[in-house]
């Protein structure tokens, strides 16, 4: 067999290596337990999606060498995962109509591969499952994936209605989507993304985009609603209408952290009177693309 010196040492060092970065894991989960325990004795989010969404980007600037970007968000994705879903027993509800296993690429390159995913036969069992606590999050297409399918505002603003945010409980809000990280070269396929929905406050990852909903009895008249829009100061990009069983419905994507307390929020709500209900239902981290 042939011999090295010179690769033997460097496979010593990598062994080395390997046992202190197998040490610093069992530590950080250990950490990480100590942490999901404190949460869960104050009632706290164990999952927190904008804190999740700041260290990638925080390791993402710090990173160089051969190691390509992808692959350090995976890993870290990986371990972050690993150690919510074991400590705290998360579960997932996802709806694909295609079923298709690139889509479920996309739920375990964010949630890992331990994640108990239950796959769901239609957008409303998935949000009903997080309003009756079945599940933690709901996983939804955010464009239709079928033709002559439902838009899932009118279900979400229905079940944040039910709900009804009791004080014990945390409120139902779209808080990431997926995926997260992506290749530059897929720019243009936002509409191939998903939501993900769970019991949990929607918090700033410092750059963000934010769901503002309206619903009506009566069509919008869109001059009004945009010189409201302005006064507010939302800054819109996407808009999107619905309507169902006699009601209208706006959704607005906004750039920025737009939350239920914002004063953008309140001051449309004041300027467009009780006719209409104004809803900030969450929103999601600016994808990230290397």
């Amino acid at each position: 067999m042939y011999k090295s010196q010179t690769l033997d040492n460097i496979r010593q060092k990598i062994d080395t290596i390997d046992n202190t970065i197998h040490d610093l894991l069992m530590e950080r989960a250990a950490l990480a337990s100590s942490i999901a325990a404190e949460k869960r004795k104050r009632g706290m989010p164990v999952v927190h999606p904008a804190r999740e969404a700041r260290m990638v980007r925080r390791l993402l600037a710090r990173h160089h060498g051969a190691l390509p970007k992808q692959a350090v968000t995976r890993i870290w994705r990986e371990l972050v995962s690993a150690v919510s879903m074991l400590q705290s027993g998360l579960t997932a509800s996802f709806y694909s109509h295609k079923a298709r296993s690139d889509d479920l690429k996309i739920v375990t390159d964010y949630f890992g591969s331990i994640l108990p995913v239950k796959r769901s036969e239609s957008i409303a069992a998935v949000i009903n499952d997080v309003l009756r606590n079945k599940t933690d999050f709901a996983i939804i297409p955010k464009v239709a994936s079928r033709q002559g399918e439902k838009h899932w505002l009118p279900l979400l603003l229905d079940a944040i209605d039910q709900d009804g945010t009791p004080r014990d409980m945390m409120p139902i809000s779209i808080v990431q989507s997926m995926p997260f990280i992506c290749d530059s070269a897929d720019k243009d396929t936002d509409d191939n993304r998903y939501l993900i929905i769970a019991r949990t406050y929607f918090d700033t990852s410092e750059d963000d985009y934010s769901y503002v909903a309206l619903r009506a009895a009566q069509p919008f008249d869109n001059k009004s609603l945009n010189d409201a829009i302005t006064q507010s100061a939302l800054n819109v990009v996407e808009t999107t209408d619905c309507a169902e069983n006699g009601f209208y419905y706006r959704l607005y994507r906004v750039d920025g952290f737009v939350d239920r307390s914002a004063a953008g929020i309140v001051k449309l709500q004041d300027l467009l009177g009780e006719g209409h209900g104004v809803y900030a239902i969450g929103g999601y981290p600016k994808p990230i693309y290397v």
